[in-house]
């Protein structure tokens, strides 16, 4: 079943040819619909009543439903906030530009020659945190057995919470958070580094002039998990889960020129050597500018600043808002007040019943010049990865105090 179906936009009718020549062909689109997707349901009670001597047993009674669970009224749209579109905005457009940036480059070629002192470091001296520790880890050993052997029976190990074991457990401490930071932002990111550069130079010379590029972010909001009663006979109960969930899904799609001539990429282009890189890579190279990224977007306002809007031939953006109600199939459990003293259950079942009510809306608007700006974001982190990092950072500027 479906309500409020409309569909208000300009047609282009040579959308076909357009997008063949590399002309903008998008247009302005809004629709909404509502619907109801549902199974029919039956279920069914049977129980004999329980008498006494002679017999027993009873008469049987079957309770029994068939038809569609009342789903409620048609629902309506539960409107995003503004934080939660613009979190799902931000993060469109950060997945459409890194995708823009690897098809153009192959690699952070200028970030990578910034960082050249500590990456000719990390070939020359690799785990140098952890060499540096069990080096230093066998002298003290040596020195005190010395001091052993010197003092004629002198205690062999520090007592707890002296302070050679404070210092100890420091050390130790510290060479785990430099080694820590040492693989994850020094050889992780060489090596992927260096194989995205053979392979991008390999295959510099077979590369389209221009290709489509998608970004796109899903942000669910205001979601409830409940339960609701079809009946209930006095023997059983016949219930029905009930998802609730809102979201907002934003995509940009483009044509975009990969910046190959003729079928081939120069070299400077494929290791990321470029005037429009130059800003992120700064950014990039500032001490712990990915620790300031992870509570403000700073990274991604300035990526979007140096992303140049020339190579964008044409391109949408596409807003979908949906809420929906998911009915899981009818279940049935025994009800709280079944006696099993004077009432056998014979059979009890349920099939069907499930269905999904929703309202969806889709906007669509050309890509326009301060489309791809995100807002300014202040937020906590939300993966474990990133506490990881800022625990080994920490953890190594108080051991070093």
């Amino acid at each position: 079943m479906k309500w409020n179906n409309s569909l208000n936009g300009e047609k282009n009718p040579s959308w076909l040819y357009n997008t063949k020549h590399n002309i903008d062909a998008t247009t302005f689109m809004t629709a909404v619909k509502g619907n109801v997707d549902a199974r029919i349901c039956s279920a069914s009670v049977i129980t004999q009543a329980i008498t006494s001597a002679p017999n027993f047993t009873g008469n049987w009674a079957e309770y029994r439903w068939d038809g569609y669970p009342n789903y409620g009224s048609p629902l309506s749209i539960n409107p995003p906030s503004a934080s939660v579109l613009s979190s799902a905005r931000n993060l469109a457009i950060r997945k459409f530009l890194q995708n823009v940036n690897d098809i153009r480059t192959s690699v952070e070629g200028g970030q990578l020659l910034g960082e050249w002192k500590e990456t000719v470091g990390a070939i020359t001296n690799p785990l140098g945190a952890l060499r540096k520790f069990t080096v230093r880890h066998v002298l003290n050993a040596k020195k005190r057995i010395r001091r052993i052997q010197n003092s004629h029976g002198g205690r062999s190990r520090n007592r707890r919470g002296s302070k050679a074991a404070q210092s100890r457990n420091k050390a130790v401490a510290e060479a785990l958070s430099n080694t820590y930071l040492e693989f994850v932002f020094g050889w992780i990111p060489l090596v992927k580094d260096v194989n995205a550069a053979v392979i991008g130079l390999l295959d510099r010379y077979d590369q389209p002039d221009r290709t489509i590029i998608k970004g796109h972010q899903r942000v669910g909001y205001d979601g409830t998990n409940t339960e609701v009663q079809l009946f209930n006979n006095g023997s059983a109960t016949a219930y029905q889960s009930l998802l609730t969930i809102s979201e907002v899904d934003y995509r940009f799609r483009a044509s975009v020129k990969t910046g190959a001539v003729n079928g081939v990429r120069s070299v400077s282009r494929t290791l990321g050597l470029l005037p429009e890189r130059f800003l992120p890579t700064v950014w990039e190279l500032i001490p712990y500018s990915f620790v300031v990224d992870y509570f403000v977007n700073i990274g991604d306002i300035i990526a979007s600043y140096a992303f140049q809007r020339q190579n964008i031939e044409w391109g949408s953006r596409v807003v979908r808002i949906k809420t929906e109600k998911t009915f899981g199939d009818v279940q049935m459990r025994l009800s709280p007040s079944f006696n099993p003293a004077t009432t056998r259950l014979l059979q009890m079942g349920a099939t069907g019943g499930g269905a999904t009510v929703g309202a969806y809306s889709v906007d669509r608007v050309p890509i326009w010049v301060d489309s791809l700006m995100p807002d300014l974001a202040i937020h906590l982190p939300y993966s474990q990865k990133a506490w990881y990092n800022i625990g080994a950072i920490l953890t190594q500027k108080f051991c070093s105090v």
